[in-house]
């Protein structure tokens, strides 16, 4: 008796041992989502404000052309996985005519994991790249993503084009929270107003454009491709390129990228 009462507390800070072990190892994910969630935080507040969202020089005589309809090349940048293997593909498009020109496919290698609202730090890097790999030289990019629509104002597609020393604007399919935007809202707004070729303002509740909403699609009950500005490339600009490459929804390099990504995917091109 006198053994088991020495030996009973003994056991309990045992117990009370192993629980605090199984809690630390059961929280141990969760805390590290949430340091790294942080830290890449406070990295997108820095590159922001690296970031001009004014035209380039070289975006506005592009655009000086596009008016005048001359001839000039745009790309388009996508990250398409499976379940197992991802590529970035870049697709160099000539406008107004819309001929692919050019493209690239490269693969992905990354043990960083999916974060919505971070996903630049998984995909930038390897979206310049085939960027890169084009051998044409592209004076701006349209990339599958957000640019300035973001909660730090500094999504995939600024990510991109940051790394990759080319302007870049965003186009996306759905919208992130930020500012109190309501999405079912802009939809709605966007299906009562819009024209074929129309875009309407996305105003957060601090009154900041984050972006725009184009209509792209004849269907009724279509839904918007949301549009935004990025390095080197304004939101009007963003907007008239979108238009510029619109012949489906998404705007034409881009889906061109996506296509040739899953095909490459598909056979097997990369592995």
């Amino acid at each position: 008796m006198a053994v088991l009462a020495v030996l009973q507390p003994l056991r309990k800070r045992l117990v009370a041992g192993a629980t605090v072990v199984t809690i630390a190892v059961l929280l141990r994910p969760k805390l590290q989502r949430w340091w790294r969630r942080r830290r890449w935080a406070r990295e997108q507040d820095r590159l922001a404000t690296l970031v001009s969202f004014d035209d380039a020089p070289a975006v506005a005589a592009l655009v000086s052309r596009l008016d005048a309809s001359e001839p000039c090349v745009v790309a388009g940048v996508a990250l398409v996985e499976d379940r197992r293997r991802a590529v970035a593909v870049a697709i160099a498009i000539e406008l107004p005519s819309m001929k692919r020109i050019d493209g690239a496919v490269v693969p992905v290698a990354t043990s960083l994991p999916y974060e919505p609202g971070y996903v630049g730090f998984r995909a930038a890097p390897f979206l310049a790249r085939a960027l890169g790999a084009l051998k044409v030289d592209v004076a701006v990019a349209l990339v599958r993503g957000h640019g300035f629509l973001h909660p730090r104002k500094f999504g995939v597609a600024c990510h991109a084009g940051l790394v990759a020393g080319v302007p870049t604007c965003g186009v996306a399919d759905s919208l992130l929270r930020v500012d109190g935007v309501d999405e079912a809202a802009i939809v709605s707004r966007a299906r009562a107003s819009l024209q074929l070729g129309e875009a309407l303002p996305i105003v957060g509740a601090s009154g900041i454009v984050w972006g725009a909403a184009l209509r792209a699609t004849v269907e009724p009950n279509f839904r918007p491709t949301y549009v935004s500005a990025g390095p080197g490339v304004s939101l009007a600009t963003a907007v008239k390129l979108a238009v510029a490459c619109r012949r489906y929804r998404v705007p034409e390099p881009v889906r061109l990228a996506e296509l040739e990504g899953r095909v490459a995917l598909r056979e097997r091109v990369v592995d």
